[in-house]
């Protein structure tokens, strides 16, 4: 006779979220999960607040604040977010799943699985395809395997091009539903200033985050759909892919798992640039044509002899040099 399963605090917290429709308070949401796993630790409430924090935070639910939390099946419904197609991409008709879904698709959710509509509701054809790329480094170059979702038919019939944008609304979290729109890079250009409001937006929300991190370090899965959920309205025009709006923000870098400040060194860089070494960036001062022409003396003592007359040298005690040019 089998054995039957108990229930864990993972298991009575996500039957107790299947039930929540929008916000609740972490503490209506404690009672929740309480009566369905009566816990034994010795502060309930503090296991909880830890477990939500850093199990459940970007898996099943986000912060809305620090007193009330959201599933994310009810928070990312329905935002959209643009994804800037390559020439790869547009001539292939292919959309890469990395870095163009990361941390937007749930986790644990295969691409197998991922449903891809048209603006009407149809499903798209498409089909999971790999594709090599060249990549440089420090190392030298090698080749990337990335996969992508195969859409060639529906690139074709939208006569999609290089640079055109693909926007994409997340139709269900759950299940990995995503309608796609076709942009031409036309009335992209067109819209640019309100683009770029978007993405200062985004920028300052993810760089607020990252100073108020224990650690200085944002991890994506739990960032990037808290950010977007804290957006003024992530529902309406999106701005630009978030991994492009890092890039471009001197504040803060993606390293392909967390968000850092933009100085910070991994020891493998460090490493890399104790080999390497690092370009030194000199900084140019302007000067005048007369300051050009200038001829400076200088003049050093062995000793300093504070009764002398200053504007008397001692011949026993100072090296002269003779003058020199400084060039510029």
């Amino acid at each position: 006779m089998s054995k039957e399963k108990s229930i864990t605090l993972s298991d009575a917290t996500e039957q107790a979220l299947a039930q929540v429709n929008g916000p609740i308070a972490v503490d209506e949401f404690a009672r929740r999960v309480f009566a369905i796993f009566p816990s034994k630790a010795k502060n309930p409430m503090a296991s909880l607040r830890n477990h939500l924090r850093w199990d459940q935070n970007g898996k099943t639910l986000v912060y809305l604040d620090s007193k009330t939390i959201v599933p994310l099946r009810i928070a990312m419904q329905g935002v959209r977010f643009r994804i800037r197609l390559s020439r790869q991409e547009a001539s292939r008709g292919m959309l890469l799943i990395r870095p163009s879904f990361d941390n937007l698709l749930r986790r644990g959710t295969a691409p197998e699985n991922v449903q891809l509509v048209d603006a009407a509701g149809k499903p798209l054809a498409v089909r999971i395809v790999t594709l090599k790329q060249e990549i440089q480094s420090l190392l030298g170059s090698y080749t990337q395997e990335s996969q992508a979702f195969d859409l060639s038919d529906w690139f074709r019939a939208n006569r999609i091009r290089r640079d055109d944008s693909v926007l994409v609304t997340i139709a269900d979290w759950e299940t990995g539903r995503f309608c796609l729109e076709h942009e031409p890079v036309t009335i992209t250009r067109r819209r640019r200033e309100e683009i770029e409001r978007k993405n200062q937006e985004l920028a300052d929300l993810l760089f607020n985050m990252l100073e108020d991190a224990r650690h200085e370090q944002l991890y994506g899965f739990q960032a990037i759909p808290t950010a977007y959920v804290h957006l003024s309205d992530p529902r309406g025009y999106p701005g630009d892919h978030w991994t492009e709006v890092i890039d471009r923000d001197p504040r803060m870098k993606w390293d392909g798992f967390a968000i850092r400040y933009s100085e910070f060194r991994s020891p493998f860089e460090s490493m890399l640039l104790d080999i390497y070494g690092e370009e030194e960036t000199l900084l140019e001062e302007e000067y005048t044509p007369a300051q050009a022409r200038q001829v400076y003396r200088f003049k050093a003592a062995f000793r300093y002899r504070p009764h002398r007359d200053p504007g008397r040298p001692d011949p026993g005690r100072l090296r002269r040099h003779p003058a020199r040019r400084i060039q510029p």
